[in-house]
């Protein structure tokens, strides 16, 4: 696990080490947990993606509890963008 500690404004860790092990563990879960059959990334309920922020990222870069939502919004940020990358190839 790394811990995020440093973040600018948009919740984007400064250390490019943790930067990447989110951006693959972002990817990770954008293959595995949503499915390709899924119209549109924003029909995700809030429960699914704070379901999908705790159990497959937070384990791996843990930010501090008062950064969660920001985090959260980073990674499905992150999430929609490869999981759009995903199921258009």
């Amino acid at each position: 696990m790394k811990s995020a500690g440093q973040v600018n404004e948009e919740g984007v860790p400064e250390d490019p080490k943790v930067n990447v092990r989110l951006s693959r563990v972002c990817g990770l879960a954008a293959r595995q947990r949503v499915p390709l059959t899924l119209d549109n990334f924003e029909d995700l309920t809030t429960a699914e993606r704070d379901d999908i922020f705790k159990n497959d990222i937070q384990p791996y870069v843990e930010y501090p509890e008062d950064l969660h939502e920001k985090a959260t919004r980073l990674a499905m940020k992150i999430i929609s963008h490869a999981w759009r990358s995903y199921k258009n190839k």
